[in-house]
């Protein structure tokens, strides 16, 4: 069987499957615009448009879908319920046309020239082929299913291509409803193309989501070997967890045996340290105690240790021996007796007790009734004879002499603080003797709380006084140097001189050192043991400091620091015509010498004290070295002079390592005296 040339593609593939007669309409070769009516074999008719090529009879080699009648695309495509005619379209009248709702569909331009050229044949077969040719580029290696929907898209777009074209030919088609028809194909042609579109962005999506999800699975694979990789670690440390928990069981029994062992120890330690305390507290109470001036006394004492010696005397021994061991009474009155003396025993009634004035008017009576055997008078034997016995007289005590050792010590500490005095007092001397009148006012305005530390240290707690006292000593000659120096060594003394004057450099070091200086302070003077231990500390942190490789920025902070405070409180003291850079050079001189005594006297392990005496108290020939002024110390404390001014401290020494506490004087105190 034959088929028409419409029927097979250039190949000679055969596109329809079986011969069907084309519609009515397309066997019209009338043109819109005039054409000759021209006939072919069969298929569709050539584009009526002009220039323009004929339409293509394959679709890439696919087979295209069997074309459908007038009646069966009208039915198909205008009677839904979708579309905006209420009617099917069958006769072409105008009744039809004015069932159309308004607004339902966009109506086309009612002049078509007059348009955008929406309607013009040449524009209309450009837009229609650019479309198909948009639509027909289609990507070889997209998704089978996305190859099948441009297919279709594709056949759809030619189906409406082809029905617009058969609406032009028809001549008793109305114009009004052409026009609506190619407009509503158009706008078909163009949902089709976004639908296209759609496609493509959907498959490009999904394409990104598949990326995606190869991403997630190669994520998830590594993950899970690390996963496997965590397990593994997680049960290895837990199998070391369990093996150091083990482990610190052990140890903590063996902890607390060696606590246990320890404690015992100090306790044990704790009980001969007292022991020895105690031991060391009386034979201080003995070696302090005052002899005793009385004869009598030493004879019992020898005859008890005589008598201790005896086997029947063996609880005496020990009366005697727990009373030596405490603080020695002197004889103010006659002993009790004891039944360790011979003859000794209960008083009579009439018998009363005497003081030594009257045993020692006793001595003209020519009885001794009343008295007991002690108490009789014995004669004086006197010998020229060497070597003979001689009574006791009065009291032969030693007087505590200081070993050269100590002596040493001394002037070593009078070498060390005596060059701080001098350097300082050369700097006031140099920087700050000219006497101005505004002094005490432009202070107490332009620096208040430099005038109250002025203020406070010629009175404590007296401002008002202390006020007055430093504007009459600030303004006088004689005494200005020295004030000044006052000022600049109460500073040296109370914050470089002390334990606060080597904190902020740890937190752990800090607290350790502010925790010794308040025990330290609040320890008695007679708990020597447990003073030297805080000094032992405190030195040992001073010490751990020194060695710090830190220390010499340290050092250079603190420099800065001191040197800084003491020139705020000297700056506004200082002459007009001094130079400010010498006496800052000079003054950081001094910050530098004193840091460095402030070191020894820590690192001695000796605790030295400084004691300020108070303005107008009476002078002290032991305390104090008067200034400026050519009267005797002798004389001057006979007649009660009084301190104007305290310009150094009185420095002590206490060395709590030997049996002695007694403090020993360095340097008196200089201060300036009134009459």
């Amino acid at each position: 069987m034959s088929t028409s040339p419409s029927e097979q593609s250039e190949g000679g593939v055969p596109l329809l499957s079986s011969p069907r007669t084309p519609p009515r309409w397309a066997n019209d070769r009338l043109s819109i615009h005039g054409g000759d009516r021209k006939e072919e074999a069969g298929g569709y008719a050539r584009s009526p448009f002009p220039n323009s090529e004929p339409e293509p009879r394959s679709y890439y080699g696919v087979r295209p879908p069997r074309p459908i009648s007038d009646g069966e695309f009208l039915r198909s495509n205008f009677s839904s319920p979708d579309y905006a005619c209420p009617a099917p379209i069958v006769a072409y009248n105008s009744t039809v046309l004015e069932t159309i709702p308004a607004g339902s569909v966009a109506p086309p331009p009612a002049h078509p020239s007059t348009s955008r050229g929406y309607y013009s044949a040449d524009n209309s077969k450009h837009g229609i082929e650019e479309m198909s040719k948009s639509i027909g580029n289609l990507n070889t290696t997209a998704h089978p299913d996305q190859q099948a929907a441009h297919f279709h898209v594709r056949i759809a777009h030619q189906r409406i291509n082809g029905i617009i074209q058969g609406a032009r030919r028809r001549a008793d088609m109305p114009p009004q409803f052409a026009h609506q028809l190619e407009y509503e194909l158009k706008e078909t042609s163009q949902s089709l193309a976004r639908v296209t579109l759609a496609i493509d962005k959907l498959s490009r999506h999904l394409e990104e989501k598949m990326v995606d999800c190869d991403r997630v699975q190669a994520t998830a694979g590594l993950q899970a070997v690390e996963i496997e990789r965590l397990r593994h670690d997680i049960d290895t440390a837990r199998r070391e967890t369990q093996s150091a928990e083990t482990n610190s069981e052990e140890l903590q029994k063996t902890y607390q045996d060696v606590l246990r062992s320890m404690e015992e120890q100090s306790k044990i330690d704790q009980e001969k340290i007292k022991m020895y305390e105690e031991q060391l507290n009386g034979k201080r109470h003995l070696f302090f105690a005052p002899a005793s001036r009385d004869p009598r006394e030493k004879t019992n004492g020898s005859n008890s240790t005589n008598r201790a010696n005896t086997p029947t005397t063996g609880m005496t021994s020990v009366s005697h021996s727990s009373r030596m061991a405490s603080p020695r009474i002197p004889f103010a009155v006659p002993p009790r007796p004891s039944s360790a003396f011979p003859g000794a025993g209960p008083r009579s009634s009439g018998s009363k007790p005497r003081s030594t004035p009257a045993l020692r008017a006793s001595y003209n009576n020519t009885g001794n009734g009343g008295h007991y055997k002690f108490e009789e008078p014995r004669p004086r034997y006197t010998s020229n004879e060497l070597g003979s016995p001689v009574a006791s007289g009065p009291s032969q005590a030693l007087v505590a002499k200081a070993s050269p050792e100590v002596e040493a010590t001394i002037m070593h500490w009078q070498e060390s603080f005596g060059k701080v005095f001098s350097m300082v007092h050369g700097w006031c001397s140099t920087y700050a003797n000219q006497v101005k009148t505004d002094d005490a006012a432009q202070i107490q305005a332009r620096a208040p709380r430099l005038w109250d530390y002025i203020s406070d240290i010629i009175y404590p707690g007296r401002p008002e006084s202390g006020a007055s006292h430093a504007k009459y000593l600030l303004q006088e000659g004689s005494s200005r140097v020295y004030f000044v120096e006052r000022l600049m060594l109460q500073y040296i003394i109370n914050c470089m001189f002390a334990v606060e004057g080597w904190t902020e450099f740890r937190e752990d070091v800090d607290s350790k050192l502010n925790a010794l200086s308040q025990r330290l302070q609040s320890t008695e003077l007679y708990k020597t043991f447990e003073r030297q231990s805080i000094v032992d500390q405190i030195a040992s942190h001073i010490n751990i400091i020194l060695m710090d490789p830190e220390f010499p920025s340290f050092r250079q902070r603190k420099e800065n620091f001191h040197h800084q405070r003491l020139k705020t409180i000297v700056g506004p003291l200082m002459d007009s015509s001094a130079s400010r850079s010498d006496a800052a050079y000079d003054l950081h001189n001094i910050t530098v010498l004193v840091l460095q005594a402030s070191a020894n006297m820590f690192q001695s392990r000796q605790h030295i004290q400084f004691a300020w005496s108070n303005t107008c108290s009476k002078f002290s020939v032991e305390s104090h070295a008067a200034k400026e002024t050519v009267v005797d110390p002798v004389t001057l404390q006979m007649k009660q002079w009084r301190l104007k001014l305290v310009v150094t401290p009185l420095i002590t020494l206490r060395d709590d390592r030997g049996l002695t506490a007694v403090p020993r004087r360095v340097l008196r105190s200089e201060v300036l005296v009134m009459n």
